[in-house]
This record gives structure tokens, C-alpha cells and sequence, in this order.
């Protein structure tokens, strides 16, 4: 098991997904910029049931407009950017 992917050289599923950011931030996009080059955004997450995929780390995203609108959503995002070293 590797920090990149927990089973190599056994296929793992993609993903296609949609996020959603305020445009009144654009420090914080920067900042989501910066962990996406450092591949922070996604990782490989081994199922028992299913084949290994490709999911979101614990960075929060918006999936639907309305919840990065939702108070504390940014500051959510911030924190956890912090966590991984980048601000």
C-alpha cells in the first residue's frame, strides 16, 4: 500500500463531479488551486464492496450553488487547507 494508492497496480474507478465556489473569494480559490497542483483535492479510497475509487479528501466542496453560500462554508475550507499546510 502506497500514500497514493492503497492497492498498486490493481485499476481504480474515476470520478466526474461538479463543485460549486462563491466568486466573492477568489483568495480561498487560489488557495483550492495551490492544494489541487499538490493533490490534496482527491485520493484513491480502497471499498470492500466495489472496486477502489477516486473520492474527495476531507477538504469540504460544494456540490449543490446553495451550500457555499451556507455561513461558515468558507471558513470550513480554509481550516481544512490550513490543516494540510496550505495558506
Amino acid at each position: 500500500m502506497s500514500e497514493a494508492h492503497p492497492n498498486p497496480g490493481k485499476p481504480f474507478t474515476g470520478v466526474k463531479t461538479t463543485a460549486y465556489f462563491p466568486k466573492r473569494d477568489q483568495g480561498v480559490l487560489k488557495l483550492l488551486q495551490r492544494a489541487f497542483e499538490q493533490k490534496l483535492l482527491f485520493t484513491v479510497a480502497a471499498t470492500n464492496e466495489a472496486a477502489d475509487r477516486v473520492v474527495f479528501t476531507d477538504i469540504p466542496h460544494a456540490g449543490h450553488p446553495s451550500q457555499c453560500s451556507q455561513p461558515g462554508f468558507l471558513q470550513k475550507v480554509k481550516t481544512a487547507l490550513r490543516a494540510k499546510g496550505i495558506e
